[in-house]
């Protein structure tokens, strides 16, 4: 079973879709987010998100501040898009 995983900024939806494993950077370092992770809520700090999908590279959105949390199997990121 994979990870449904919802990227948002403050103006759009950058990712919504399967994730098998996500790379976030939060106040403590980086985390890495798999199904059936327990539930959690981090704050995060700029860096890179990276999801990975069902294709053989990863989807990499550079951020600023945000928040990522998940309930039962499924990921929210809420997080400002840097370019």
């Amino acid at each position: 079973m994979a990870l449904h995983v919802d990227f948002l900024s403050d103006t759009q939806k950058l990712y919504s879709g399967v994730g098998n494993k996500v790379l976030l950077k939060t106040e403590s370092g980086e985390m890495e987010v798999l199904p059936h992770h327990v539930e959690f809520v981090v704050n995060l700090v700029p860096g890179e998100v990276s999801i990975f999908g069902e294709k053989e590279k990863p989807i990499i959105i550079k951020t600023g501040i945000g928040v990522a949390y998940k309930k039962e199997e499924t990921l929210t990121i809420l997080a400002e898009e840097l370019q």
